[in-house]
């Protein structure tokens, strides 16, 4: 639920279109930076359900990565209302964007809603995703960004 209001985009492009973008460039797309054991934590997000919600010092971190394919696997870690901790796994598959494997689509969604979202900006200290729209709603979320630093940490 909570991964959910975080990312979503949908972008399609040739698999060898992508392989140049990200060995020419030397911008770091979303699929490469989230290593096997990245761990980031979310620092500010502008979405008003997550912090009336009582929602505290949530991670992700990636579990599972399966190169051949560009999926991974997110467990987010957070907090209620100071007083409990709650945790979930989800599978994304990147695909191919403007800037590499820069969009992220939810596969395995049977305890979590669908999400996608798009990295804006993708550095080991600080990136910035965007939330894309989930199947049946109107269209993208406004200004709906979220900046995660303090990442590639052990737990």
């Amino acid at each position: 639920f909570l991964f959910a209001h975080v990312i979503k985009v949908f972008g399609t492009e040739t698999s060898s279109s992508c392989s140049t973008a990200s060995t020419t460039n030397q911008r770091i797309d979303g699929y490469n930076l989230l290593g096997l054991g990245a761990r980031f934590r979310l620092a500010r997000t502008n979405f008003d359900t997550i912090t009336e919600s009582g929602f505290r010092c949530i991670t992700a971190t990636t579990k599972e990565r399966d190169d051949s394919r560009h999926e991974v696997t997110e467990e987010v870690v957070y907090n209620v209302r100071l007083t409990e901790w709650y945790s979930f796994r989800q599978k994304f598959h990147f695909v191919c964007g403007t800037g590499g494997y820069d969009t992220m689509v939810s596969t395995d969604n049977s305890t979590v809603p669908h999400a996608s979202y798009r990295f804006l900006t993708a550095q080991e200290s600080c990136l910035i995703i965007e939330y894309l729209n989930a199947p049946g709603e109107g269209g993208g979320q406004e200004d709906q960004a979220t900046n995660s630093e303090d990442g590639l940490q052990s737990k």
